[in-house]
C-alpha cells in the first residue's frame, strides 16, 4: 500500500493484471485478508469494516465474499 494524492492505493506488483472473474476476486480477497491477519492486531474489526465498505461500493460483493469463504475452506492458500 502507498499513499498517493492523499489516498491509500493498493498495489500488486506480482500479478500486474486485472480480472472480473469471481474466482480471481475471491482469491485476491482471501490473500488480502491473510495479509491483514498477519500484520494487524485488530484484524476482525478491520475485516468487518472492509466488508461493509466493499458491500456498499460493489454490487457483486456478496458473490465475491462467498467465493472468498470457499477459498478459505479449501486451505489451498493457507
Amino acid at each position: 500500500m502507498i499513499i498517493r494524492d492523499g489516498q491509500c492505493v493498493l498495489i500488486d506488483f506480482g500479478l500486474a493484471s486485472t480480472s472480473s472473474e469471481v474466482e480471481a476476486r475471491g482469491v485476491d480477497l482471501h490473500v488480502f485478508f491473510q495479509t491483514l491477519e498477519s500484520t494487524m492486531e485488530d484484524f476482525e474489526e478491520l475485516k468487518a469494516a472492509f466488508i461493509r465498505g466493499y458491500a456498499g461500493a460493489f454490487p457483486g460483493a456478496d458473490e465475491v465474499l462467498s467465493r472468498e469463504h470457499e477459498v478459505e475452506l479449501r486451505g489451498r492458500y493457507l
